[in-house]
């Protein structure tokens, strides 16, 4: 971990000018990039599984562990490419070409078998989002007409058996004891066969093979994000066509860091939430001290002055006192890291390639387009844009109506993506297939872009996100909650806005921990006012959020914020309701990808959003 690396990339493309203008009249750019290379090109997935085992043989592939103290087990290609080969075998045993087959659960080697099985069989694989509620998981199953579903746990095939889909003919479960096959067979009563992933394995693969001894080496990603989205799908699909190992989590996100540090991963694929915790966390103590704030400042200049001539060097003096703690705590080899899903604030981009002396990617894409549309450059140290446009993609902006926007006079518009990979449309739903192609068959990204000076695309945030204020105002809300999300006293931030009003106004979760350190008169006033409330119960943490001087130290703290990062008068927000209960996966307001779930918090939250209004227009 304390070696020295330096790396030198040989550039090949103009930073000045990545985008070329092909149509000006309607906009249309596509890549100065050159196009990925046939060499490693397959025809489907039967092809690229057996590209892939053939290539890399007996080299670590996935790999996985059942709880933290013990050891990783890991497959090789080979053997993964048996077991994906008896497994799809046993799958077309009982269904025909075609059929649809449900993976429901969180990210395991068996999610990733049942896939790549189902592709290399003619089988229709449709994702289920571990966290889907019973009306959508209802509706999935029967509109879709799935036949088999693979789950991770006894538990989720409970609740796919209370669905009572007319459909459903199997299950699969990944981990499951006789009692718990026991206990669903007597609740289908014998209309659905159930079966474990290796019954499945073995009725296809008539006998097993020992498993090798294998070393630990080469590229590595961990998989956290759900498979069930396309950037980790695209991350899973390039790891393996590179020969890389892929382990899984221990036991949910909450310990990703811990796993990062035993794994020690080379490739990170990660959300922008991700990175922002961590530069909040590192900001905070950086900024404690001016001779530590300047050290940092100094750090960080010289490293991206470097990366700017292709240099990554993870060495010297300011890199072991800066940087190295941090690298460490990831495990220390990372040699590049992928952003996407949301936009990242361009400090923390800045800070992150700094900090890990390697490439960092932002890409921006979409399902509808088959995955990637842009992606920045390695040695671009800007940031706050989404890139090049990748190789064979073309891309135009075009007028918002609705909205009033203008390409031609604002020089901003919705996104508009036509790529050899666009969907056809969506299942069973003609109208929606109807709405997401213009007339030219680009489809429309329902997200708001221009064009920089340099040729890249910008995300100004989604088109039904963005709203109106009362004086004719827009605000982009993604864009203002990045910046207050930089604050080490806010855990979670929602910004929302009111074509009545002329101002916005935010929901917050507080940073307990770090205002207890930085304000801990007035929690100790809090105690002595509730005799006998215990200091971290949830009525101790709700009822600080009721103080009013909590709420406006945290309003002053996020508006100053806001003014530093050039924020505007009317994006920034005049009151706030605080929150004791953090934004979740699990209570619906974050989604499976770690952003904020508008829709459920606006409802959630309607009656107090509605008070802030009130009590600001008074």
């Amino acid at each position: 971990m304390s070696g020295c690396r330096t790396k030198k990339l040989n550039r090949k493309y103009d930073l000045t000018s990545q985008s070329k203008a092909i149509d000006r009249v309607k906009d249309l750019r596509v890549s100065p990039l050159e196009g990925f290379k046939d060499e490693i090109c397959v025809q489907g997935m039967k092809g690229f599984v057996d590209f892939v085992a053939e290539k890399y043989g007996d080299q670590p592939c996935f790999g996985h562990r059942n709880d933290f103290g013990s050891a990783v087990v890991w497959n090789t290609y080979k053997q993964t490419r048996r077991d994906i080969l008896a497994f799809g075998s046993a799958l077309r045993s009982i269904l025909p070409s075609r059929a649809t087959v449900g993976l429901y659960g969180r990210n395991l080697p068996e999610w990733v078998y049942s896939q790549l099985a189902c592709g290399y069989y003619g089988l229709v694989t449709v994702p289920l989002y571990d966290t889907l509620g019973e009306e959508a998981l209802h509706h999935i199953l029967n509109q879709t007409e799935i036949s088999l579903v693979v789950c991770d746990t006894s538990e989720r095939a409970e609740s796919i058996i209370k669905q009572g889909s007319e459909y459903v003919r199997y299950l699969v479960v990944i981990k499951m004891d006789e009692d718990d096959r026991q206990k669903l067979m007597k609740n289908t009563k014998d209309s659905v066969a159930i079966f474990t992933f290796a019954e499945m394995v073995v009725r296809g693969l008539g006998k097993e093979e020992d498993v090798p001894e294998i070393s630990v080496i080469g590229n590595l990603h961990v998989s956290f994000l759900p498979l069930a989205h396309i950037f980790e799908q695209l991350a899973m699909a390039t790891c393996l066509t590179y020969g890389s190992q892929i382990a899984f989590l221990t036991t949910d996100v909450t310990r990703l860091i811990d796993d990062y540090a035993y794994y020690r991963p080379t490739v990170l694929a990660l959300v922008p939430r991700v990175l922002s915790r961590m530069y909040a966390a590192v900001m905070e103590k950086v900024n404690s001290s001016k001779i530590k704030a300047r050290l940092f400042e100094r750090a960080i200049k010289s490293k991206l002055e470097e990366q700017k001539r292709g240099i990554f060097k993870q060495c010297g003096i300011l890199d072991s006192l800066c940087f190295r703690p941090i690298r460490n705590r990831f495990g220390g080899r990372v040699r590049v890291i992928i952003c996407a899903s949301a936009p990242l604030q361009p400090e923390v981009f800045r800070f992150t390639k700094s900090a890990f002396s390697c490439p960092v990617i932002e890409a921006y894409g979409s399902t509808e387009s088959g995955g990637l549309i842009t992606l920045t450059l390695p040695t671009d140290i800007i940031g706050g844009h989404a890139g090049s446009i990748a190789p064979d993609m073309k891309i135009k902006l075009i007028d918002v109506p609705s909205m009033g926007f203008t390409v031609k006079r604002d020089g901003i518009g919705e996104i508009c993506v036509l790529s050899p990979a666009n969907t056809p449309g969506y299942y069973k739903e003609s109208e929606k297939t109807k709405e997401l192609f213009d007339e030219d068959g680009f489809v429309r990204m329902g997200d708001i872009g221009r064009w920089t000076e340099y040729g890249t695309l910008q995300i100004v945030d989604r088109c039904k996100n963005i709203f109106k204020l009362s004086q004719g105002e827009y605000v982009a809300p993604e864009k203002v909650e990045q910046v207050y999300a930089l604050s080490p006293l806010v855990l979670n931030v929602y910004v929302d806005g009111n074509p009545l009003y002329s101002y916005t106004v935010a929901v917050v979760v507080p940073n307990f921990e770090k205002l207890e350190k930085q304000f801990s008169e007035l929690f100790a006033e809090l105690l002595r006012e509730n005799n006998g409330i215990e200091s971290d119960s949830k009525k101790y943490f709700a009822e600080a959020c009721q103080q009013k001087k909590l709420a406006k130290l945290i309003l002053n703290e996020i508006n100053k914020l806001g003014a530093e990062k050039g924020l505007k008068g009317f994006e920034q927000v005049r009151d706030l309701h605080l929150s004791p209960e953090p934004f979740s996966i699990e209570n619906g307001l974050l989604t499976p990808t770690m952003k904020i779930a508008r829709p459920q918090i606006r409802n959630h939250f309607a009656a107090q959003i509605q008070a802030l209004y009130a009590a600001g227009n008074s």
